[in-house]
């Protein structure tokens, strides 16, 4: 029954590639290295240089299939956990939304990234939440290229190791409160060693995304995405939860960590 599931999905997937693929061939600029560069998107991009690189048209699909998986789930799974510990402090919900709402010229309609740049709260609440909360617990395989020994423990060289990234992040000895929800550890004006901890690899006690050459390539562009997102709607709304329901924190385990109960939560349009 699994396979026969596996097989419609796969099915569904490349017919919806082969068509997104066929639209942008059939469009006469996707094709067209003198083009204006400004109508290209990621798609063109791949057609363009496909004969440079030996792309197939499988290779195509697998790459746009990895983007969207990669950029979307990860997302807005990293945006679910953040707002669920958020509505269990309220005090912590409400100064978020404090530093939104004052940094938001009157009659602008969205936020935007450069808004972005005055919400160092905003900024803090997102690294406190992928600390606690990594969807990808586990690192990709690596190999250790020379013997080395780490805590006692001879680690041979052609070794596939695994990094825990979520046990990293609680780790007491490098986090004070190391189970708690604080994101003001991370602010500068905060004095603390975690205060200029951040996640590009150059901080061990915290590596959401990686380290050196094999980190996230997508780094810069989830956070931004979860930036904005949870700006605006820190900004446009309201949040109270249902009348009975309480947050369950629960996990399930997979490719990426998710919720194991769906949050659900009451909008109201701030005024």
């Amino acid at each position: 029954m699994m396979c026969v599931k596996a097989e419609r999905l796969k099915k569904r997937w490349d017919e919806l590639l082969e068509e997104l693929i066929n639209d942008h061939e059939n469009d006469d600029h996707s094709c067209n290295l003198i083009s204006d560069q400004n109508d290209e998107d990621f798609v063109d991009i791949l057609l363009t240089v496909r004969q440079e690189y030996g792309f197939t048209r499988e290779h195509v699909k697998a790459i746009l299939q990895d983007v969207f998986f990669g950029g979307i789930d990860t997302s807005a799974l990293i945006l679910e956990f953040t707002i669920a510990e958020l509505m269990q402090r309220p005090r912590l919900l409400k100064k978020l939304q404090d530093e939104v709402r004052a940094c938001i010229p009157k009659g602008q309609k969205i936020v935007s990234e450069v808004d972005i740049n005055n919400m160092a709260y905003l900024r803090a609440v997102i690294k406190e939440g992928i600390r606690l909360h990594p969807v990808a617990p586990v690192l990709a395989p690596h190999i250790s290229m020379d013997d080395c020994n780490i805590d006692g423990y001879m680690i041979p060289s052609g070794t596939r190791v695994l990094v825990n990234v979520w046990a990293i992040g609680r780790d007491p000895r490098f986090w004070e409160d190391a189970e708690e929800f604080v994101p003001k550890r991370f602010i500068d004006s905060i004095s603390g060693a975690a205060a200029n901890v951040n996640f590009r690899g150059n901080d061990y006690q915290y590596l959401p995304f990686g380290s050196g050459r094999r980190m996230c390539p997508g780094m810069n562009f989830g956070i931004a995405v979860v930036e904005i997102m949870l700006a605006n709607l820190m900004w446009k709304f309201d949040w109270t939860l249902p009348p009975g329901t309480e947050i369950d924190m629960s996990e399930v385990f997979g490719l990426s960590v998710h919720r194991k109960e769906k949050l659900l939560l009451v909008p109201k349009q701030h005024e």
